[in-house]
């Protein structure tokens, strides 16, 4: 019978270090401290499978999938890992192949396995699971239920106040990204608070409050400085690209977003590049440049096609539809967009304005 490999204690290490960066939302430090775990062990199939986590919640999900199939080989028989973490990477594995109901299922027997000490880390697991089920109720329950055992849960926090946010419950929302950041900053963690002001400046953006929300950007790009974390920076770049459109600065949003793809197309990070280059091109479409904006539009659909990355296709189609319209026929643009409403309006503003 197959018996999992006990990993060697570096290996334990950096893994026990990667699970608190987990622990404290801040996945791209999690994912430097889990690569070193499998470069000292390879064979430490659940910190193949934590890596793949830590890889999709940063949009790497090309990578998030060659971890999950490197941890699922290493197990050959399932039986042999401890029941905790079979639950898990059965979790980690629907979440990856897009069963999000499958998921849920196993991240709520997780937190039903899960000793007390970590009850509030499986209930914001279970959270996270909800979030991308679009099932926000329930996901605000993980997350409070998360803070009642555990008042010191960076990640709860401000999850729950991103959701507060989007339910555009503002007073709650301010009050839940203060007490995240006091832990932040308790804690000296900068990717925490870098995402704390990334996303409370997206937030403050869809309200329109924009001056307030260019200040937040700017915090934390300020933040990412001594970094290397690539993803936040491209992201936080974009949001406030599309703030600097929409305050009318085309040519400011026009440079910031061009940085922004050229480290994401050199960083490899995918779907960040695509929705850069739509957002871009709907910039310079504003501008009046449609010759360049459908270039981009164009590289857009390209890249989505290729990675298929649907969501993105979809927004670079309608892009591209509304240059055609503009150049060819203005009154066939709005009676496209009174025949596709409720896709135009979802896909109208830079994505990075929702966060």
């Amino acid at each position: 019978m197959f018996v999992e490999k006990t990993p060697s204690a570096q290996a334990k290490i950096w893994y026990d270090r990667g699970v608190d960066a987990m622990r404290a939302g801040t996945y791209y430090q999690a994912s430097k401290a889990l690569e070193m775990s499998i470069k000292v062990d390879d064979r430490f199939a659940v910190a193949h499978a934590r890596l793949a986590d830590t890889y999709n919640e940063i949009d790497n999900t090309e990578r998030a999938m060659e971890e999950l199939l490197q941890a699922l080989s290493l197990v050959p028989d399932r039986g042999a890992l401890e029941k905790t973490d079979l639950i898990y990477l059965n979790a980690v594995a629907a979440t990856i192949r897009r069963d999000l109901d499958a998921a849920i299922g196993h991240y709520r027997e997780l937190v039903a396995e899960a000793a007390d000490a970590d009850k509030a880390n499986a209930y914001v697991d279970l959270g996270r699971s909800y979030e991308k089920r679009e099932n926000l109720d329930q996901a605000i329950g993980s997350y409070l239920e998360a803070t009642k055992r555990d008042s010191q849960s960076a990640a709860a926090f401000l999850r729950l106040a991103i959701l507060y946010g989007r339910r555009q419950d503002w007073k709650n929302a301010e009050d839940t990204f203060g007490e995240a950041e006091k832990i932040y900053k308790a804690m000296t963690n900068q990717e925490g608070l870098a995402e704390l002001f990334y996303q409370r400046g997206a937030l403050l953006a869809k309200a329109g409050k924009m001056p307030e929300a260019k200040a937040q950007l700017e915090s934390a790009l300020e933040s990412l400085e001594t970094g290397d974390n690539k993803y936040q920076l491209v992201k936080t770049q974009l949001q406030l690209s599309s703030v600097y459109h929409v305050q009318g600065n085309t040519e400011r949003a026009k440079e910031v977003a061009t940085k922004a793809i050229a480290l994401a197309q050199a960083g490899n990070i995918r779907s960040l590049a695509t929705n850069g280059l739509i957002d871009l091109g709907y910039t310079l479409l504003n501008r009046g440049e449609f010759g360049e904006s459908r270039t981009y539009f164009k590289q857009a659909l390209d890249w989505a096609q290729r990675d298929k990355m649907a969501r993105s296709e979809c927004r670079s189609r309608t892009k591209a539809l509304r240059w055609r319209c503009i150049e060819d026929d203005p009154i066939e643009l709005s009676t496209i967009r009174r025949k596709k409403r409720p896709i135009v309006n979802m896909m109208y503003k830079p994505k990075h304005v929702f966060g």
